[in-house]
């Protein structure tokens, strides 16, 4: 009688468990998601630093970057260690399994994952012996209810790490390979993911683990998605079809979201290939994204539209809006649409205020100037409304077109070539040229080389990077490269710019005026 209670019992403790997990793992795009979003608390992520002196604590920095359902899938963020060390994240909405983007100082980088609360520990002294920790390692604790699951996505990642990375720069450069023939990326293709299939395997097998599940729907998502990317344009079969439109998201992590992104640009491209349509196909679109998806799931897919064109984008928005019945997703669209006028707005006012007669004005310090026609400037004490306000005054009765770039950012260097000829062909115009790097794993001396070695003239600025991104997120932009254009009466254009190779002289002519 005692062993049937015994097993009853255990029994009806694992159907708790798992019922508990399987409700966690709902996917964002199901009908259920709604209420289940509504009655959740936003998770918490906190950590503390432990052996930091006091000089440390108050040079110490933490920026991170919030993985969100929008076509800028990424809003990024940052704050400060308290006295004693801890810190607390600001997370925006209650997501279950939001991947954040952590860097703490030179101390610890990692794709963390909140769901209910989270505590990352350090040792600083034992980090600073053995080097910056990537993912986990000695003298890192994940704690809290997330702890766990942590652990276990970040050591998956790292296990048979050289090899992951291998077939992932394989795959990278697959998908930029326009040469390749539809059949042949397709076999490629498979063959790379069947490899990165039997590591996630091998890995699951070493670690049995609930959070398993997570590893393999990730895996799922990276996969549809390339195949979404490669089929631009196209019509896939209704059997693959059928098989990406019912895979569910567990994550909001860089892989869902962007499956989603690819996914709705997929569906966009069979009704607009070139995406020249602008508002005339929006009506379309939604009435196709209805007619093929759940409501739950179409609403999740229309957060995904983009048009930087501010007029443009008011209208789709608004015509979106009408047509979204998920609660969760009309609100979150509400929030994007409300704080996009207002930055648009913000930006209106800091160049309309900017006093041409402030002889104060600068643009940080003057590192040198080069003969190539370059000024470089490094900008560590101002922050970005000032350092937009400071730019309009130095470049009064100027067009301004800027670029935010990385060092370590391959698409951002690959354009500057495009950006140095029209920077040649437009001397004569009253434009300035002016590249705002992120400070974000890169140092004064890498930039320095990268511009001699590019020889591109122009205002070129060294940005910490909590100000850069203060800067990117007041014109509602997040990756690199990006790029914004004010004109020579102080008039931001919003979308004006989408690639450098894509503009011409007679296009800046017209924007200029």
């Amino acid at each position: 009688m005692k062993t049937t209670y015994f097993i009853l019992f255990f029994s009806l403790i694992s159907i708790t468990i798992w019922g508990q997990i399987s409700e966690d793992y709902i996917s964002i795009e199901d009908e259920k998601f709604d209420n289940y979003f509504q009655n959740r608390d936003i998770a918490t992520v906190k950590g503390k630093i432990l052996n930091l002196s006091k000089e440390d604590i108050k040079e110490f920095k933490i920026n991170y970057v919030i993985v969100v359902p929008f076509a800028n899938f990424q809003s990024k963020k940052n704050c400060k260690l308290n006295a004693d060390g801890s810190f607390e994240l600001q997370l925006d909405n209650a997501f279950p399994y939001q991947q954040i983007w952590l860097t703490l100082g030179e101390l610890f980088f990692a794709g963390i994952y909140a769901h209910t609360d989270l505590f990352i520990e350090l040792d600083a002294k034992t980090i600073k012996n053995k080097g910056k920790v990537f993912l986990n390692g000695d003298g890192v604790r994940y704690l809290g209810a997330d702890g766990k699951m942590n652990e276990y996505l970040n050591n998956h990642v790292l296990f048979k790490r050289e090899e992951q990375l291998d077939i992932s720069s394989k795959k990278n450069k697959l998908m930029i390979n326009e040469d390749v023939e539809y059949n042949e990326f397709n076999k490629k293709n498979d063959s790379l993911y069947s490899l990165l299939n039997d590591i996630d395997n091998e890995f699951i097998k070493l670690n049995p683990s609930i959070y398993s599940k997570l590893i393999v729907n990730e895996r799922k998502s990276d996969y549809y998605g390339s195949i979404c990317v490669k089929n631009w344009g196209k019509t896939m079969s209704p059997e693959l079809f059928d098989k990406i439109k019912n895979h569910p998201v567990h994550l909001m992590s860089n892989s869902g979201v962007l499956f989603n992104n690819y996914l709705y640009n997929y569906i966009y491209g069979t009704i607009d290939p070139n995406r020249n349509s602008g508002l005339k196909s929006i009506d379309t679109l939604i009435i196709k994204l209805d007619s093929i998806f759940p409501q739950s799931k179409s609403d999740v897919l229309k957060l995904h539209l983009r048009n930087k064109k501010l007029n443009e984008k008011k209208v789709m928005m608004e015509v979106t809006m009408k047509s979204i019945q998920t609660n969760w997703c009309k609100k979150l669209l509400q929030e994007e649409y409300d704080e996009s006028f207002a930055k648009s707005t913000s930006i209106k006012e800091i160049l309309k205020n900017a006093n041409p007669s402030n002889s104060k004005a600068n643009l940080g310090q003057l590192i040198t100037r080069t003969p190539f026609g370059a000024k470089l400037y490094k900008v560590d004490t101002l922050n970005a409304k000032k350092l937009l306000a400071n730019l309009k005054i130095v470049n009064n009765q100027k067009a301004m077109l800027i670029d935010f770039w990385a060092t370590w950012c391959g698409p951002c260097i690959k354009e500057m070539p495009h950006s140095k000829k029209l920077q040649n062909e437009t001397k004569d115009l009253p434009i300035e040229f002016i590249y705002l790097c992120t400070s974000q794993n890169s140092s004064i001396e890498n930039w320095k080389s990268m511009i001699e070695k590019l020889k591109i003239g122009g205002t070129h600025l060294f940005v910490e990077q909590e100000i850069e991104s203060e800067l990117m997120s007041l014109f509602s932009t997040s990756g690199f490269p990006s790029y914004a254009f004010i004109n020579k009466k102080g008039i931001y254009k919003p979308g004006a710019i989408k690639t450098m190779s894509d503009l011409t002289k007679n296009k800046i002519i017209e924007l200029i005026e």
